[in-house]
C-alpha cells in the first residue's frame, strides 16, 4: 500500500507541475487512492481522470480535490473492472491515443492526404502529440507498426519514458513488421483486420510469433458482429472493434456487433469512438462506448483536440 501511495503521490505531483498548482490536500488524496485501488495501473487511471477534472475545471493556483469527486472516481475504477465480460481480467488502460489519422487513413476522406503529409511525412508532429498525451496523464498508444510511427513513440519514450505499447501490424511480412515493433515492447500486438476478418489460417502461428516476442495477441475487426464469434475459441486476449454511438464501422451491424461484444470474454478496445470525426467528442458518447469495451483508442490531431476529447473521455462519470 505504502508503494501504492507513494505512485499516487508522484503523479499528483506531476499534475501539479503540468498546471502550475498547489493540491492543498495531496497527501490526504495520494493515501484514499491507496485504500481504493489494487495496482498502479489503477493509480495511473484515477490521476489521469483528475488530470481531466482540473483541466476541465480550470483550476489555478491552490486546489482541493473533493471527496466526492475521487468517490465517483473510485467507483468507476471498480465498475469498469466489472461492467465488461465476465471472466475478462486484463489490466487495460481506460484510454489510448489512437494513431489511424498519423497514416491518412482512408476513413478521414478528404483530409487523410493532408493527415499522412501533417504526420506520416513529419515524424516531429507524431512526437509532440504523443508528448502532450503523456503531459495530460494518458500514456497508452494504439500504435499502426509502420516505421515512422514506431521510431516517433521510440522519439517520445527517450524524452518521456516508458508508454503502454498496443500495436497492430501491418499487411506485409508478419515477422518481419513485428522484429521493427519489438523495442517498443508493446503488451499486444494485434492481427491486421484484414487477416482476421477472413479467418485465415496464419492466425495461429501468429499468435504463437507473438506471444514468444513476449506480447499478447489481439485481434483487429472490421466486422466484430461476425469475427468475434468466429475467432473467439483462439487464443486470442483481446479484440480491436469499431464501437460508436452512431454504429460506424460496427459490421454487419450493430445489434450483432453489441451481441458479439457482451459475449465475447476477451478485452475489447473500442477504435473508431468518434466514427472518423463524425461524432463530437462529449461525456455521453464516451459512456456508451465505455459500456461495451474495456478501453478506448481515440486518433487526435491537434493539442486543442486532445485536450477537449480527453476531458470528456475521462471525466464522463
Amino acid at each position: 500500500m505504502d508503494e501504492i501511495a507513494e505512485q499516487a503521490k508522484a503523479q499528483l505531483m506531476m499534475v501539479e507541475h503540468i498546471y502550475d498548482l498547489k493540491i492543498i490536500n495531496r497527501d490526504e488524496v495520494a493515501g484514499l487512492i491507496a485504500a481504493n485501488v489494487d495496482n498502479n495501473r489503477q493509480v495511473l487511471t484515477i490521476c489521469t481522470s483528475l488530470n481531466s477534472w482540473i483541466l476541465l475545471n480550470k483550476k489555478k493556483g491552490d486546489a482541493v480535490i473533493p471527496h466526492e469527486v475521487l468517490s465517483k472516481l473510485f467507483e468507476t475504477t471498480r465498475w469498469q473492472g466489472s461492467m465488461h465480460r465476465q471472466g475478462n481480467m486484463l489490466d487495460l488502460p481506460k484510454l489510448m491515443l489512437g494513431t489511424s489519422p498519423f497514416i491518412g487513413a482512408g476513413q478521414f476522406g478528404s483530409k487523410s492526404l493532408d493527415y499522412r503529409r501533417r504526420f506520416f511525412e513529419n515524424p516531429d508532429n507524431m512526437t509532440r502529440l504523443f508528448l502532450h498525451s503523456a503531459s495530460l496523464g494518458v500514456r497508452a498508444v494504439q500504435l499502426v507498426g509502420y516505421r515512422p510511427l514506431v521510431e516517433a513513440l521510440m522519439k517520445a519514450q527517450e524524452l518521456a519514458g516508458d508508454f503502454f505499447v498496443a500495436v497492430t501490424i501491418p499487411r506485409g511480412d508478419f515477422a518481419t513488421n513485428l522484429d521493427l515493433i519489438s523495442p517498443l515492447e508493446p503488451e499486444f500486438v494485434s492481427v491486421h483486420a484484414q487477416f482476421c476478418d477472413q479467418n485465415d489460417s496464419r492466425l495461429n502461428e501468429w499468435i504463437d510469433l507473438i506471444r514468444d516476442a513476449g506480447a499478447k495477441p489481439a485481434a483487429s475487426t472490421h466486422s466484430p458482429g461476425t469475427t468475434i464469434p468466429l475467432l473467439d475459441d483462439l487464443d486470442f486476449e483481446a479484440y480491436l472493434a469499431p464501437v460508436n454511438s452512431v454504429g460506424y464501422g460496427m459490421e454487419p451491424d450493430i445489434e450483432s456487433t453489441l451481441k458479439a461484444l457482451q459475449r465475447t470474454k476477451k478485452a475489447v478496445i473500442a477504435i473508431k469512438p468518434l466514427a472518423a470525426g463524425k461524432v463530437s467528442p462529449e461525456r455521453s458518447v464516451f459512456e456508451y462506448i465505455y459500456r461495451h469495451a474495456d478501453s478506448i483508442a481515440v486518433g487526435i490531431t491537434s493539442e486543442k483536440e486532445m485536450e477537449e476529447t480527453y476531458s470528456a473521455a475521462l471525466a464522463y462519470g
